[in-house]
């Protein structure tokens, strides 16, 4: 960054000739893209306006996405990069501001943070006509201030990694005639005036803004607006049509170190203050907007379409389940253990029973099969390979070399995770069925996780060195090179804890750019000067509780799994019906979410009567544009893809998380009814540690007593805080029994 901030004005200057052209599709970070465009709009406004004319300027960010035929715009750059989009050059692109309303629901709930100042702004009735005169009325309609906005400058950044897209406005605001008279003197004067019976939209805003408490990140505001709009056909007498409710939010910079930076005039300051106003937004935007690391998670791996690795697997599957493959089929279903959702009847046994807890990894799950490679005449010349929950067979990097360092004849348990101190996908191994040819799965769970520790990953350890130099001997040998940065694929054991720590395990989850991650401190010396780092760091959505055991394949009743409330999800399959291409211009696509019924039926999810409660106009968009992505292409199923949805239930909609390009079947009505079960049961994160505890250390279990008189005491205080606004003392009301 600070290479880019000091480069001199011509290299400025270059960049800023790019953005002028029809399409600039070039990727930078996200705070070298914003600190060039925030450069661009300083140089632009200074050489073109005095100090009374940057007055009027406003510049604000506005959070929306680019949208192309009702797709999200999707850019080959990976990771945390922006692109500078121009709807110029492509007519069906456009950028569409706002947010859907479960996405500012968790929004407001982090604005609601300490680290924030908030004000209620009071409610604007705002109405335009056809010509964009504005002008703001009050309740009964009178005319208090007309302007006409006037665009400068609009660029929109492609935010590649993140949920939603950014739109940089910049524009002045000119004053119009507020005169209503027709006399022709006057109007010469003035100009048209604005005729108020001719609006055509009026948006009703109730806005909320918030400022950072910390003096170095308030120099922009968040504005979140809640907007009602009610359209209508010039000079008529009444609307037309249902009121349309939207969401916006903004980023706003403040107007004292707006004008502070637009007269600024020594270059080098110039640098200095555009650097600091995109640090402060980079660091708002990621907050305030998730990021997404998806396309991280299936990095590397390479589909396998090859009937011998079938076969290979199949002889695996029968060592430890002798009726998996069953008879007329090719191949064996998936035969990992999958838990259950936790509910208040369960939950009951795990506070009595003996078991493991670990972290619920946000990753896709794999077995990893190691097995003799194909040709081989060497008994040591093997693979390893991982397969996903629809048997689809993935090659990775280093897989030969991982195959021989583990040894022929195993099954490992696991999930392929994106670790963000390492910034590379590993295997967390969390169990193991075979090892070597010798079935494990009969033995309890706490010594097959003893296994993994001394024995299997050990072993990894011990033999991967010679694996490697052998392999570089080899490749010598041939006259080939070896490629710097490609060392295989990590194996790490995943931490499991006996119930009576889940305290420990709690205080190793933590909120890195709004998401929760686990973070696991290794004594390791870092470099002086270094962040700490962790082969498990990683993204993790709940806790998993582990009986100890036998392995149990496929479902697990007493194998169980809880999550934060917002990340409750089903797998449902989609199905778009035909009339969802008629009403795309609307901005409204009817897409229908469907789990597994009986007899091979499907339930739709999405019904509630003649109306359909799907995803949220950009989740559809998101969505839409993820079903062309080439990985999905490549999979070895015809059926429609499946979907991870969360079901919000304070607004009443479904939430789109991503594709499970590892799944080919939805999940079954008893799934979906169980995730229902367990948002209706609303088992808190809070309850969770308090029951456990108590459980672990013989205390009573008193969580709903304390939580109804914590509850009462909220009331108390809130009837004091209105009393005092009012300036009265209110009678408290009856006691209930």
């Amino acid at each position: 960054m600070e290479a880019i901030l000091k480069a001199n004005e011509s290299m400025i200057e270059a960049t800023s000739k790019v953005k002028k052209q029809k399409v600039q599709q070039v990727s930078l970070s996200h705070m070298e893209c914003v600190a060039m465009r925030l450069w661009d709009v300083q140089k632009d406004l200074r050489k073109n306006y005095d100090d009374a004319g940057l007055s009027a300027i406003e510049v604000e960010v506005r959070v929306g996405m680019i949208v192309d035929n009702y797709r999200r715009w999707k850019s080959r750059s990976p990771g945390k990069t922006a692109v500078v989009v121009d709807p110029r050059s492509n007519p069906s692109l456009r950028f569409r501001a706002g947010v859907d309303h479960i996405f500012a629901r968790r929004l407001r709930s982090k604005l609601s943070d300490q680290m924030f100042h908030c004000a209620v702004q009071p409610l604007q009735i705002m109405r335009c006509d056809e010509s964009d005169n504005r002008w703001t009325v009050n309740s009964k309609g009178e005319l208090m201030m007309a302007e006409k906005k006037q665009a400068l400058d609009q660029i929109n950044l492609a935010l590649i990694a993140h949920e939603y897209d950014i739109r940089i406005n910049v524009a002045t605001e000119i004053a119009a005639p507020l005169t209503d008279s027709t006399d022709p003197a006057v109007l010469a004067a003035t100009g048209p005036p604005v005729n108020r019976a001719l609006w055509v939209v009026e948006r009703r805003k109730k806005r909320t803004s918030y400022t950072c408490k910390d003096p170095h990140m308030n120099k922009w505001r968040i504005d979140y607006t809640e907007v009602d709009i009610i359209t209508k056909a010039a000079g008529a007498a009444t609307p037309s049509g249902k009121i349309k409710k939207e969401i916006e939010v903004e980023f706003e910079l403040e107007h004292a170190p707006m004008l502070e930076w637009l007269r600024e005039r020594d270059d080098q300051q110039v640098i200095n203050k555009t650097k600091v106003l995109a640090g402060q937004l980079i660091h708002l935007l990621d907050y305030c907007i998730p990021f997404e690391s998806e396309a991280e998670k299936e990095a590397s791996l390479l589909v396998v379409n090859d009937t011998y690795f079938d076969m290979e697997i199949n002889k695996l599957d029968m060592m430890v389940k002798p009726d998996a493959v069953q008879a007329g089929r090719k191949k064996s279903d998936f035969i990992g253990a999958m838990p259950v959702n936790l509910t208040r009847q369960n939950f009951m046994e795990v506070q009595k029973t003996d078991y493991f807890i670990t972290e619920k990894s946000d990753g896709i799950r794999y077995l990893m099969y190691v097995v003799p490679a194909p040709r081989a005449t060497d008994p040591s010349d093997c693979i390893a390979v991982l397969v996903d929950r629809s048997k689809t067979i993935f090659k990775f990097r280093g897989c030969e070399t991982v195959g021989k360092a583990l040894g022929v004849g195993v099954i490992l348990d696991g999930e392929l995770v994106f670790n963000r101190s390492l910034k590379e996908n590993v295997f967390l191994v969390f169990d193991a069925l075979l090892y070597r040819g010798q079935p494990l799965v009969d033995k309890l769970f706490g010594e097959r996780l003893e296994t993994i520790r001394t024995t299997i990953l050990t072993a990894f350890a011990r033999n991967l060195p010679a694996v490697l130099a052998q392999e570089s001997a080899l490749n010598a040998q041939r006259n080939l090179p070896t490629l710097p940065g490609a060392n295989p694929l990590q194996l790490v054991r995943k931490v499991f804890v006996p119930r009576r720590e889940f305290n420990t395990l709690l205080s190793k989850m933590r909120l890195e750019e709004g998401e929760r991650v686990f973070f696991d401190p290794e004594n390791r010396a870092a470099a002086p000067g270094a962040p700490p780092t962790s082969r498990r760091h990683h993204k993790s959505d709940g806790f998993i509780f582990q009986p100890n055991a036998r392995y149990v394949f496929s479902k697990h009743y007493e194998l169980m799994k809880w999550k934060w409330a917002e990340l409750r999800s089903v797998d449902l399959q989609i199905e778009i019906p035909m009339e969802a291409t008629s009403n795309a211009a609307g901005g409204d696509w009817p897409i229908y979410l469907k789990c597994g019924g009986p007899d091979g039926t499907q339930i739709n999810c999405t019904k509630r009567g003649d109306t359909n409660v799907g995803l949220g106009e950009f989740d559809t968009y998101r969505l839409l544009a993820d079903m062309e992505s080439p990985e999905l292409a490549n999979r070895n199923t015809q059926s429609p893809p499946i979907v991870e949805v969360a079901y919000d239930i304070s607004i009443g909609m479904w939430s789109y998380l991503h594709l499970r390009k590892d799944k080919d079947k939805p999940n079954f009505i008893d799934s979906v009814m169980g995730v229902f079960m367990e948002q209706a049961e609303s088992i808190s994160i809070e309850e969770l540690e308090y029951s456990l505890s108590a459980s672990s250390h013989g205390l009573e279990n008193d969580y709903e007593v304390q939580i109804e008189k914590m509850k009462a005491k909220l009331l108390v205080w809130q009837r004091s805080e209105v009393a005092r606004k009012n300036g009265a003392t209110m009678s408290a009301p009856a006691q209930r029994k």
